[in-house]
């Protein structure tokens, strides 16, 4: 069944959800070490750490990519051509010159840089819309905020769960250590340069600017994943229903999932960090969607990334994508509010 006719059916019933696996592996190969996110630790003192859970088989399963992450990864794919014609543009500029886009925003309709800007009105007025049931202004001035969720926690309150979803991890891993020595170039310790010390608080001070043999022993080296490398996305349907356009829900609801997937097939980014530079693992094929009725029954689905781009170029034009604009990041108005709470 072509896209636009399934999407018809998805967006008023059937389906709960698109489901997505994508195997992949390291650009060094599928049996090499590359490295996961460090969090910090649960208490003050505790280095930070990988998340590392293990399984009732004795097997661990590791976080590579959070959703927040993915989530942050893939949004700024609209501020590229040709995915930018279907997103409004929005910028912001501060008065030493940063301009940053709102596809860039973390908090996206609700965070603080867009709050404290000379543009924020017609974005407040778009998020008491959605308070009161209508999603189409908040689709005409910021409609990733529907795709990849936002919270006004500040102001209206409100929240749009994510339609779309990722999250990369690894499993059955074994933990890798790595450690170093670091050699200053010259003796420091020489009487005509810095001298010797045996004061314990000196010798950190040396060490800390650089001047000391510093080693570095037992610190997170990696991981190997036996288990493979997993991309799971999930498109949820379920949630893309309950956006109401006021009249027009299925052209609203068709613009949000065609911004959706492409957003979940077209960023195909994942140099994720120093030591984490992912690809497609050729051995275990091309990603597989499946939708997922409420009944629990699967069902394949045919998509990749020209499909869903011409479908969501389509469903764009049917629902004319906002105006874009850019505004001013005013400090005064950031002032005065670190001034209320402080009172």
């Amino acid at each position: 069944m072509p896209l636009t006719e399934s999407a018809d059916a998805w967006v008023s019933g059937g389906p709960s959800a698109l489901v997505m696996r994508e195997y992949l592996a390291p650009v060094e190969g599928a049996d090499m070490p590359f490295f996961p996110p460090t969090f910090a630790g649960t208490s003050k003192g505790d280095e930070s750490s990988y998340c590392i859970d293990p399984l009732k088989d004795g097997t661990r399963v590791c976080l590579i990519d959070t959703v927040g992450s993915q989530a942050n990864r893939m949004e700024p794919l609209f501020m590229v051509e040709p995915y930018s014609r279907l997103v409004p543009q929005v910028t912001i500029t501060t008065d030493d010159g940063q301009t940053r886009n709102l596809c860039e925003f973390g908090h996206r309709a609700g965070d603080a840089f867009l709050r404290h800007s000379d543009i924020y009105g017609r974005f407040s007025s778009a998020l008491e819309a959605k308070k009161g049931g209508n999603d189409e202004p908040l689709a005409k001035v910021a409609p990733t905020s529907l795709v990849f969720g936002v919270w006004d926690s500040r102001e209206t309150q409100v929240k749009a769960p994510r339609i779309v979803s990722s999250v990369i991890r690894a499993y059955d891993i074994e933990e890798l250590t790595r450690s170093a020595q670091y050699f200053p170039p010259v003796n420091y310790r020489t009487d005509e340069l810095l001298g010797e010390t045996n004061n314990t608080a000196d010798n950190k001070r040396r060490s800390e600017e650089g001047f000391n043999e510093n080693p570095s022993t037992n610190k997170p080296g990696g991981i190997l994943a036996r288990g493979g490398i997993r991309r799971d996305v999930v498109v949820n349907l379920a949630a893309l229903r309950k956006l109401s356009g006021r009249g027009q829900d299925a052209v609203l609801r068709k613009y949000i999932l065609g911004l959706a997937l492409v957003s979940a097939m077209c960023a195909t980014d994942m140099d994720l960090r120093q030591g984490c530079n992912l690809t497609r693992d050729p051995a275990k094929g091309d990603p597989a969607w499946e939708a997922v009725y409420p009944d629990g029954k699967r069902e394949k689905v045919e998509l990749d990334c020209k499909q869903a781009m011409a479908f969501a170029e389509e469903s764009a034009a049917a629902f004319g994508v906002g105006e874009g604009g850019s505004g001013r990041f005013d400090p005064e108005m950031a002032k005065a509010t670190l001034k209320s709470k402080r009172n």
